[in-house]
């Protein structure tokens, strides 16, 4: 029976050219589903931007003046016209500018990270890359022709991992679609989360296996 943690490495143009034993301290971690929960919940918390806004009574342009007598009427008594159920008048409870951001600690960040990684190893969804930088092209089209020989071609979407992205690789993933790069010093739950299939090289997998261990 094959070791799941042994992946095959694969140059640029899809040909094996050896295998890489991964930790399996970083690389074959059970997933907990509270601690992957609270890591996608933090990150998608983090983007929000919580800049919406409602007026209140107070914040509605209008007169001070009330609206009729207080008796006298045979109405029902009201002030002024900027009460939440007038038309035009202010909205009680309405939403203020705030901020989601909530703390997480760091080991459980770390953690998380571990478990998301796994679990793409589980899923066979991580492709190891000899090393990044032997591909040269610049066009869209050679870019693309590099992904689908690397075994990530489809609609699914793809996530290159390396500590140092080429000028080249950079020019030619512009406009490539469903495909993101993304430098190792970034890497978080939701990006692992967020797509199907992750390319990385050797020198990336060293590196995060000595940042998360």
């Amino acid at each position: 029976m094959s070791n799941p943690l042994v992946l095959n490495v694969v140059d640029i143009y899809g040909k094996n050219v050896g295998d890489v034993a991964l930790d399996s301290k970083v690389f074959d971690c059970p997933m907990n589903d509270y601690i992957s929960y609270e890591a996608i919940r933090w990150h998608r918390a983090n983007a929000r931007q919580g800049t919406h806004c409602a007026k209140g009574r107070s914040d509605v342009a209008g007169s001070t003046k009330k609206i009729r007598a207080q008796k006298e009427t045979g109405k029902a008594r009201q002030g002024n016209g900027k009460a939440p159920h007038f038309t035009g008048g202010g909205v009680y409870g309405g939403p203020i500018p705030r901020s989601y951001k909530f703390k997480l600690n760091k080991k459980v960040k770390a953690l998380a990270l571990r478990m998301f990684l796994s679990d793409k190893v589980r899923e066979k969804e991580i492709v190891v890359i000899d090393d990044f930088t032997n591909y040269k092209g610049t066009k869209t089209r050679e870019f693309v022709e590099f992904i689908n020989n690397i075994g990530c071609n489809g609609e699914k979407k793809v996530l290159l991992l390396s500590n140092n992205f080429d000028q080249n690789m950079i020019a030619g993933s512009r406009k490539a679609r469903n495909i993101n790069l993304l430098l190792s010093a970034g890497l978080n739950s939701y990006s692992l989360y967020n797509h199907n299939l992750i390319a990385l090289d050797l020198k990336t997998i060293k590196e995060i296996e000595s940042r998360l261990m």
